[in-house]
């Protein structure tokens, strides 16, 4: 069994929350790096990076989350980055950090991002995301 844990980032913190609600956000950390080799030390060598910010907000994916996968994944760690990749130069970018995997959806969803790209940058590293609440496809950080 592989057990991944979500890093999810938002305004440089490691917060949780429900289906993309600010209102229900409990932070953990102020230290992601911090909290990422807390995790990697506990033995859990799996963990999936999310930019909640960008996906939420609509903005590319940003240094925090990049940052910490990059430094995660230097001590050993199998990083998967999500969150904000929208652009091929967003793909190109969670790539350029060692990522082990990159999720995107919206950026498929909405067409916004080129297959041909996908398939040209990372395709044995991409990974694509449906998220459903009920019965649809949601997108934009579970905002459409």
């Amino acid at each position: 069994m592989e057990v991944h844990v979500a890093l999810d980032i938002y305004r440089g913190m490691v917060v949780r929350m429900t289906k993309g609600d600010l209102r229900d956000m409990t932070i953990y950390s102020r230290n992601p790096v911090e909290k990422g080799l807390e995790i990697l030390n506990a033995g859990i060598k799996r963990i999936h990076i999310v930019d909640l910010e960008a996906a939420i907000e609509g903005k590319p994916i940003g240094y925090p989350a990049l940052e910490v996968a990059k430094k995660l994944k230097e001590v050993g760690g199998f990083v998967t980055v999500a969150g904000g990749i929208r652009r091929a130069s967003d793909l190109e970018a969670a790539l350029g950090t060692g990522a082990d995997r990159v999720v995107i959806g919206t950026a498929i969803y909405r067409g916004d991002l080129a297959v041909e790209d996908v398939l040209r940058l990372g395709r044995e590293r991409v990974v694509l995301a449906c998220d459903i609440r009920g019965y649809h496809v949601v997108h934009s950080g579970w905002r459409a």
